[in-house]
Parts: C-alpha cells; sequence; structure tokens
C-alpha cells in the first residue's frame, strides 16, 4: 500500500513529475503553495527519494497499486488483512497501524523501539525483582560486562533478560491508569483470599520527594514524606483494600469517619463476625454508635477531646497519676455493648470497644483491662505489614515520576501478598509438623528467587544456544558432572571424562540431553 496525497479542493491534483520535465514545463503559471503541495506529493509517492529515477518508478508503482486495489477480490487486501490479525482474527494494533504506511516506508521504523509485549512486561518487573536481591547504588551497573574489574556488579539473570537500552525504554514510557490498577489488586486481593477475624486499618506510605500537589508528610513514620495509602489489613499482615489519597482529587471520601466506614462496608458477607481495630486518629464517640448501629465489632484508642465530656473531663478526673500501680475506669452505654475505657499505665489513654467488654486480665505481677490487651496484639498487624512492605525493595532506586513509586509500591504489596498466599497454601497441604514449621518459615527473599525462576523467561545464552557447538567430546580430564551436581539434593560428585565444547562443563553421556534442555537459574 502506498501513501497518496491530496490538496485542497481549490487546487486540482498534479501527477509526479520528475524534476527534468518540471524544467520544461516553466511556462506554466502555478503559485508558490500549488508547486510546494506537488512537491510534497512527489517526496510522500517516492519515500523521501530526490532522484529522477526513483521518482518514475514510483510512479508507475502507485499507478499499478491502484488499479489493483480497484480490481474485484483483490488478493494484496487479502493478505494485508491476515497479516493484521492474529490467528483467532483479532486485530493486532501495531500491524493495524503500520499497514497505513508504504511498504518501503516502514523500514524507516526499525530504528525505533518494538512495541512492548506482555513478556517484556513480565522481564521488566522480573529485573526489578532481581534489582532488589542484589542492590548496587545506580541500576546500569547491572549490565557491567564480566571482566575481572566489574565482576562484582554485572547480573547476568538481568543481562539475558533486557539490554539496559530496552530496559530504560520500558522503565521511561510505562504509562498506565491509577484509578484501574487501585482497582484490579483490590478485585483479585479479595478474590484469592478469606480475611482473618481481626482487621486493622491504617495509612501507609509511599517514599517520593518530587513535587506533586497531594505529598504528605507524617512525622510518626519511618518514611516521613511520600503519598499516603489508607489500607486495611488482617493480622497476617494481607493487605485486603487499599485506595491512595489524592487530596480533593480523591475518589473517596478523605475524612477520618468515612475512611472507616468505607472499610466496614467492604468486609465480607460470609457470616464471620469481623474486628475492626483503629487508632486515635480515626476514632470518635459518633463513629463508634455508627459501627454499633451497623452490627461491626471495633477495638480503638480515643482522643482525650472526642469528646471531652466523657474522657479529658469525665473519666481521666477519677484517675490520679501513679507509677506504684496501674488505674482504670470505664463507662457503658445504656443502648448497647459500647464501652468506653479511660486507662492510666505509664501514660493516659482511652479506648472505646463493642467487643472486649469489661474483662481484666490478670498477670504474673499485675492485671489491666483486657481491651488494651487486645488492642495491643492485634493493631500490631498494622506495623507487620508496613515492615513486609518495605523490606520487599523491586528496582531499589530513586523515581522521577509519582505514578511510577505507586505502581513499583503496588507491585511490592501484590508480591508480598503472595508471599503469605503460597505459604498458607503450601502449609494446607502438609501433614507433617516439621515440615509446615520449616514452610512457614521461609523469608521474603526465598519466596522472591522462587518468583525469578517461575517466570521460565531467563536463558543461559551459551548453554541454551544452538549456534555453540554442543556434542560430547572425550576429555583427558576427569570432572565433576555439572547436571548430576546441580540437579541431585545431595550434591553428587560424580565425574565423567566427556565434556561439552560449548558449555565448557564435563557432562556424563546420560546427562547430556537434559542438562542442554532444562533450565535453570541457581
Amino acid at each position: 500500500m502506498k501513501l497518496v496525497a491530496y490538496e485542497s479542493s481549490e487546487t486540482e491534483v498534479q501527477p509526479t513529475i520528475p524534476q527534468q520535465q518540471q524544467a520544461t514545463r516553466g511556462s506554466e503559471t502555478r503559485s508558490t503553495q500549488s508547486r510546494g503541495s506537488t512537491r510534497s506529493a512527489t517526496l510522500l509517492q517516492s519515500g523521501g527519494s530526490n532522484s529522477d529515477t526513483e521518482s518514475s518508478d514510483n510512479d508507475s508503482e502507485s499507478d499499478a497499486d491502484e488499479e489493483e486495489s480497484s480490481a474485484p477480490n483483490n488478493t494484496g487486501t487479502q493478505s494485508t488483512q491476515s497479516s493484521t490479525s492474529n490467528d483467532t482474527g483479532t486485530p493486532q494494533p501495531i500491524s493495524t497501524f503500520t499497514k497505513w504506511f508504504a511498504d518501503n516506508r516502514t523500514s524507516d521504523f526499525s530504528t525505533i523501539q518494538q512495541a512492548v509485549t506482555v513478556d517484556d512486561l513480565k522481564k521488566y518487573f522480573t529485573c526489578s525483582v532481581v534489582m532488589g536481591l542484589q542492590r548496587v547504588s545506580n541500576y546500569r551497573q547491572h549490565w557491567k560486562s564480566d571482566t575481572s574489574d566489574a565482576s562484582l556488579y554485572g547480573n547476568r539473570v538481568i543481562k539475558s533478560l533486557l539490554s539496559l537500552a530496552r530496559f530504560k525504554h520500558i522503565h521511561r514510557y510505562i504509562h498506565y491508569d491509577p484509578d484501574w490498577l487501585e482497582d484490579e489488586l483490590n478485585k483479585s486481593f479479595k478474590a484469592h483470599w478469606s480475611p482473618k477475624q481481626n482487621l486493622a486499618v491504617y495509612e501507609a506510605m509511599i517514599a517520593w520527594k518530587g513535587r506533586v500537589k497531594f505529598k504528605q508528610y507524617q512525622p510518626a513514620k519511618p518514611c516521613k514524606n511520600g503519598l499516603k495509602k489508607f489500607v486495611l489489613c488482617d493480622e497476617t499482615g494481607y493487605v485486603s483494600s487499599s485506595w491512595l489519597y489524592r487530596g480533593r482529587d480523591s475518589r473517596r471520601a478523605s475524612d477520618a469517619k468515612s475512611v472507616v466506614l468505607d472499610f466496614a462496608d467492604e468486609l465480607p458477607k460470609d457470616g464471620q463476625q469481623y474486628i475492626l481495630f483503629f487508632d486515635n486518629y480515626y476514632a470518635s464517640l459518633d463513629l463508634s454508635l455508627e459501627l454499633e448501629e451497623k452490627g461491626v465489632y471495633h477495638v480503638c484508642t480515643v482522643r482525650g477531646n472526642r469528646p471531652t465530656w466523657l474522657f479529658s473531663k469525665g473519666m481521666q478526673d477519677d484517675l490520679y497519676d501513679t507509677a506504684d500501680e496501674r488505674q482504670w475506669t470505664y463507662r457503658v452505654h445504656p443502648d448497647g455493648d459500647l464501652v468506653a475505657y479511660s486507662y492510666c499505665d505509664s501514660k493516659r489513654c482511652n479506648f472505646l470497644s463493642n467487643y472486649a467488654g469489661t474483662g481484666i486480665r490478670k498477670g504474673p505481677h499485675s492485671q489491666k483491662p483486657n481491651v488494651a490487651h487486645i488492642y495491643n496484639k492485634y493493631m500490631g498487624a498494622v506495623d507487620k505489614s508496613d515492615a513486609m512492605i518495605h523490606q520487599c525493595l523491586p528496582f531499589p532506586h530513586r523515581k522521577n515520576k509519582w505514578t511510577r513509586a505507586f505502581m513499583l509500591h503496588s507491585f511490592k504489596t501484590a508480591l508480598v501478598n503472595s508471599w503469605i498466599l503460597y505459604r498458607h497454601l503450601r502449609v494446607g497441604l502438609m501433614n507433617n509438623d516439621k515440615d509446615r514449621n520449616k514452610c512457614m518459615s521461609m523469608t521474603q527473599n526465598e519466596f522472591l528467587e522462587k518468583y525469578v525462576v517461575s517466570q521460565n523467561l531467563w536463558i543461559d545464552r551459551v548453554r541454551y544456544n544452538t549456534r555453540h557447538s554442543h556434542y560430547p567430546m572425550e576429555s583427558a580430564k576427569k570432572e565433576r558432572c555439572a547436571h548430576c551436581y546441580t540437579t541431585t539434593s545431595k550434591k553428587k560428585k560424580s565425574t565423567c571424562n566427556f565434556k561439552c565444547p560449548g558449555c565448557k562443563v564435563n557432562l556424563h553421556t546420560k546427562c547430556f540431553l537434559p542438562y542442554h534442555l532444562h533450565k535453570r537459574l541457581f
């Protein structure tokens, strides 16, 4: 298919004329605009060539193409349609885009990066995970050559997945809709996991020091500057739901009371009684009364002025500061199970709960209200989830866009959830307590290594490359078989005198074929 240039309706379309023929027709009067339009048509039809021969050849080719296109049942049109669709008949974006250009012009696009496929995105995220496992000061050091002075930095897994130019291209131009990513992750998190009974509401910080109008400062957080997310997680640290705070542009109401009520409405309706834990940033007497009406159990700490008549100028007047023993007092709401506490240990604190009751927990040396023990036990899931997410660091380098920081933080959250889900699924299939404890003790780094291996994207450039010579050759020196050593659990050191000249390792004749077919990472 050729590009066809059209001029405005005021000027007739002139056929392409070589430069020598145009010189002989100097007697004809034309406007400067008409002459420029004819010249642009000449360049478009000739593919940008200025030679007389190419212009005349392209004229004849364009006329032939027009005749062929006007004929019925044109085979050229059928081939074009088949090339722009896959085996299922669905049009492909890149082939549909390139069909609008002439054949001699599509070669100009070979210098532009190829389209990013799903496999490329998998390789990009896999490289990001490996960068978190092997951290360097600059991510470009992962692509250093394996020379003696740079052997500490070059990573063969990353280099075999993507080239540095390809990784930088994807990293620079990757774009997505944050709302879509947030909704899809929340939907997947809820579909594959039934949360535990105790859930905590808190705000997480995404490290970001750039300029954006909804950047937050939280002095009590380890990461003080960045983007804020409201998160709902259970006692295992699994994040069930989260959403990004964007100031006035937030999709949800961002006041403290609405945040808790929205998460309460998202709890599964499976008949289980869930318990919400949240701190004094969200809590108030009005919020507790609304949760009581909804039938949602909750335990929370409250500031002394929410309300003042109940806590700071009410129950706290009955307490006196002392370092010898703990003191507490409580009030019960007349219309339900809601109980308000004022508790004095090292400092005064207040609680609201419709779950803990008025019980006392007795210890070997002291005693305290049961509500304080329950709150300290299950509100720790917040710190547990935060620690696991910040320990997982895919691409631990500077991000120039807030959308990239949000994307990688969401990717970290998905990896942590996958790690929790993987351990619980494996434990459910085991009958031995020893194996269960071993599976539950799996660290995040061990899981991330399994994640990289399971992608099946890493390919040894020598071992699986057919251009190299792979055949069993007799060697004068007996050495350890590479396949037996890497595949057996006891690391057998059986030796043999056959060698692969391409891989430069010794192999048994029976191990030669499985060694070159099985792809291993570590």
